[in-house]
């Protein structure tokens, strides 16, 4: 028999906040059913087998940290409630956003009155359009409200741009030739986006200087404008437009900023939906098309030499898989076996994490240096060799080995080899 009561899904790494929420919905809320979940990929195997009414989540977790587990639920259109645990939530103004913010904030340390307040209200209120899911606007205030500086890859049919965050500040906007203000508003009108977070880009210019309470203004006047105009013309009439600058074609699909990796506009079945086409908004300013300060590692004869060093690394007595990955991207940055593409892509994923946080430990802790390799051993004989490369892209070569089959220090002293190469490279052609 299936249990029919309320289901909320509680996220958070601490055993010991999970207990407290537990206590405190087991006295206020008794009648919701509690799931816990350590991490935002625990929280997405939940959400793919079992139905939740509300979903609670802090923002610091390992594997799947709570931005991208929110990222997640906006792309594929997962319509619970969600209330976001955090430190510091959203100025006032931002959270009141007309028709952009769906998600619901509390402030760190959790008060109890508060909680069950809050899970009161989302689990007697009314299903309906606007109750629940997680819009592009809310992932713009999540990069805000943790200082992020990144940048998101936001695709909508045929429809492609980015928008540049430096410290959590909206900077820089691209869409086809429009740039900054007219872009973003054309980005955030469209409707059921994909969006990629790409933490490797950075913006080379400041182009919007606006709030995102002021940029959601200017989205509402741009929708209402076009519904004036549809409306005339659907009663025959004409609207007059105030003269202004022509409208730009923005159509023109443009390619990913990193061609070492995958595209993003192309993105997995299981997380794009067709979306309505955008129309454009009157009195968008024309710009020129972005510059991109290209890594060196991006350059076509970087690359040809680090499919050479991964085919090479497959080479070495025992290795069972290679990679050259990013950690600032959370990504490998060439092919996978396809036969084993998911699986090495969570292998991929893991390690990423494992390196970022031991960079921000250094980073943290004022240690001189750079990140040197990491060895991990699993139970079934395999070691995993992460090797570094030196600068500021996070790119480290990873190898897996079955130790039944070769011997370990020379694996390493080869993958040391490989990465010296490429490193060398680097530094030749960065010189130029």
């Amino acid at each position: 028999m299936s249990d029919s009561r309320k289901h909320i899904l509680f996220v958070d790494e601490e055993a010991a906040i999970q207990r407290d929420v537990a206590r405190i919905l087991s006295v206020g809320a008794p009648d919701p059913r509690l799931t816990c979940a350590s991490d935002g990929a625990e929280a997405l195997r939940v959400l793919e087998r079992d139905r939740v009414d509300l979903l609670i989540t802090s923002l610091a977790m390992p594997v799947i940290d709570g931005v991208e587990l929110l990222r997640h639920l906006a792309n594929r259109r997962v319509t619970l409630p969600v209330i976001v645990i955090a430190e510091r939530g959203p100025a006032s103004a931002e959270a009141r956003t007309p028709a952009g913010c769906r998600i619901d904030y509390l402030r760190e340390p959790l008060d109890r009155e508060h909680l069950l307040r809050r899970v009161h209200e989302h689990l007697s209120a009314m299903p309906g359009p606007t109750r629940g899911g997680v819009t592009l606007v809310d992932l713009l205030v999540l990069l805000q409200m943790e200082r992020r500086s990144c940048a998101l890859r936001v695709s909508a049919g045929a429809e492609q741009g980015t928008l540049f965050f430096s410290a959590g500040a909206l900077v820089d906007a691209r869409h086809g030739e429009l740039v900054g203000l007219s872009a973003a508003v054309e980005i955030l009108r469209w409707r059921e986006p994909v969006v990629v977070f790409d933490m490797q880009v950075r913006a080379q210019t400041a182009t919007v200087f606006a709030t995102l309470g002021e940029l959601m203004e200017a989205v509402r006047l741009a929708e209402e404008g076009l519904r004036a105009s549809r409306l005339g013309l659907a009663q025959g009439g004409l609207v007059e437009r105030m003269p202004g600058p022509p409208v730009v074609s923005t159509t023109t699909a443009r390619p990913p900023f990193l061609s070492l990796v995958p595209a993003t506009w192309n993105i997995d079945a299981e997380d794009a939906e067709d979306a309505e086409d955008a129309e454009d908004v009157p009195g968008a300013t024309p710009g020129p098309a972005p510059a991109h300060a290209e890594a060196v590692w991006e350059r076509q004869a970087v690359q040809a030499r680090i499919s050479e060093a991964v085919a090479a690394a497959l080479e070495i007595d025992g290795a069972t898989a290679a990679a050259l990955a990013s950690w600032e991207l959370d990504r490998s940055l060439t092919p996978l076996d396809r036969a084993e593409h998911r699986r090495l892509e969570v292998v991929v994923a893991g390690h990423c994490r494992v390196m970022r946080v031991m960079a921000g430990m250094m980073k943290r802790l004022g240690t001189s240096g750079t990140l040197r390799d990491m060895m991990i051993t699993d139970e079934d004989g395999r070691s995993d060799i992460l090797t570094p490369l030196p600068g500021d892209d996070g790119l480290f070569l990873w190898v897996e080995i079955d130790q039944r089959h070769s011997s370990l220090a020379l694996a390493h002293l080869r993958v040391k080899k490989l990465v010296g190469e490429l490193a060398g490279l680097c530094k030749v052609l960065a010189d130029r």
